[in-house]
This record gives C-alpha cells, structure tokens and sequence, in this order.
C-alpha cells in the first residue's frame, strides 16, 4: 500500500512525510483555485534533496507548458488533473523521463445524481495508458456549485466506481477524495487500490499539515 501526502507547501511536511512513513509527496503546481498551490520554483525547492520522491501536479495545461514545468521541478512524477488529451500525455512522453500519472474522476458520493460511468472512465484509461500514463489516481468531481471542481474536494467518491476501476486498469490506480485517519481503512478494504492520496484528511489549515494526523493516517493505513 503506497501512501502519499499531498498539498506540501512547507519543507518540513516533506521531513514529516518522509518520516512518518508515506511513499510520497505532492505538490500543487500554480492551480489557482487550490489553497495550497506554489509556484514551480517554491517547487523545485521542495524537491530539492527531498528524503521521498516528490511528485508535481498541474491542471490542463499544454505539453509545452508541462514540459517547462518538469525542467525546474525534475520530479519523480508529473500528475495531470484535468482534461488533459492523449495527444497531449503522448507528447509529453516522448520528452520525459520521469512517471506521468493522470486522474480520473467520479462524482462526489452524496452528491450523485447517478453512477459513474465506469465503461466511460475504462475506455478512457485505456487510451491514456496507450499515449504513456504509468499511474492513476481516482479523484472526485463536484459540480454543486454549477462548476465542475475536478480533485482536491475533500471529498468522498464513489468508492464502488473505484473498486471495479482498480479491478479493471491495467496499470497501478491510487485513490483520492476524502480520505482521513477515520476512513482509511475502510477505503482500503472496498477499494483495494494500489495506493491511498490525500491532503486536507491530515491537515491543521489548508497546505499545514498535522504531524498526529499524519502519523494516524500512515499507522492506520498499514495495518489495513
């Protein structure tokens, strides 16, 4: 079970990471909408020498775009948490040497009109994994608002959505959206995803993270 800590705006949440045990950490690269978001070279600081491997997320930018990001930062992964197309990851493939992971979305769990539509999100994994995408992650999507909010919700998803993704993609899939110390486990147990990612489940204010929550989420998280 890989665990990773996402939402890092300080070096000393990475130590923390690193100490308590998590495989990874995040960092949210100049999304503008997300409270904890840095700038790429807040970024490469955080990646610099960092005891974990640090992994980089961006939202539906260009391959250009990307690809000068990955220059500064050199992470272990570039996360792309939008709409970000085949042809896009495909360019992006041929010119990186680090992991691309990408994110699939389901709705919000007690905001579902209906279902996910998993034969959809398959066919879409399929594709991406096709132009170069080595990991996934399984986020929410909220529209209550009357804008579609694609990850870093707070909120949970629909886990059964999740459960048959994992089943059925052919490559690793970490799950996101809503997980705490106190959900976890559970998590684990119907979703039995390759990895659990997180950020405000652990955290005192938006980017600071908890060091007791930290820890309880890690301990709990091995021991499912």
């Amino acid at each position: 079970m890989k665990i990773k800590i996402c939402g890092i705006t300080r070096r000393e949440d990475v130590l923390l990471a690193a100490d308590a045990g998590a495989d990874y950490f995040g960092v949210v690269v100049e999304i503008d909408r997300s409270p904890r978001k840095v700038d790429r070279r807040a970024a490469a600081e955080l990646n610099r020498d960092a005891p974990l491997p640090g992994v980089a997320l961006l939202q539906d930018r260009s391959a250009d775009e990307i690809l000068a990001v990955a220059e500064i930062i050199h992470p272990a992964a570039m996360q792309l948490h939008g709409s970000e197309s085949p042809e896009t990851i495909s360019r992006v493939r041929r010119e990186l040497s680090c992991e691309i992971w990408k994110a699939l979305h389901v709705p919000v769990r007690d905001r579902m009109a209906e279902p996910a539509d998993v034969e959809a999100l398959l066919d879409e994994a399929r594709q991406l994994i096709n132009a170069g995408v080595d990991k996934f992650l399984i986020d929410t999507v909220d529209v209550s608002d009357g804008f579609a909010r694609m990850g870093g919700t707070g909120k949970m998803g629909d886990w059964a959505a999740a459960a048959r993704l994992v089943e059925l993609i052919d490559a690793p899939v970490f799950l996101a959206g809503g997980i705490r110390p106190g959900n976890v486990a559970d998590a684990i147990g119907q979703v039995r995803p390759f990895g659990v990612d997180l950020a405000s489940g652990v955290e005192s204010a938006p980017g600071i993270k908890d060091p007791a929550l930290v820890r309880e989420l890690i301990a709990n998280a091995r021991s499912a």
